[in-house]
């Protein structure tokens, strides 16, 4: 239940981007290290959302990773020490 509370929480917040960014529709410049690009409000905001929701996830996936194996290590040691008992 918690994770699909998280899930439509998720799914809201990129609609109401999707939904403000599609409002502006004016250029601005965006100025890269080396070169600089014209662009849509509407583009820029898509993706940083993306590139922001990608950094997000991969910050989060080794902590999320160790975790499980963390558990599922400690499921299979009691589950060894009950056989044994």
């Amino acid at each position: 239940m918690k994770g699909l509370l998280s899930v439509l929480i998720i799914v809201f917040i990129l609609l109401l981007a999707i939904a403000v960014g599609s409002q502006n529709d004016s250029d601005i410049t965006v100025n890269y290290l080396l070169a600089q690009a014209t662009i849509k409000v509407s583009t820029f905001i898509a993706l940083a959302l993306g590139a922001g929701v990608i950094v997000g996830v991969l910050l989060v996936m080794p902590a999320y990773i160790h975790t499980r194996v963390k558990l599922a290590l400690t499921k299979q040691k009691l589950r060894q020490n009950a056989s044994q008992s």
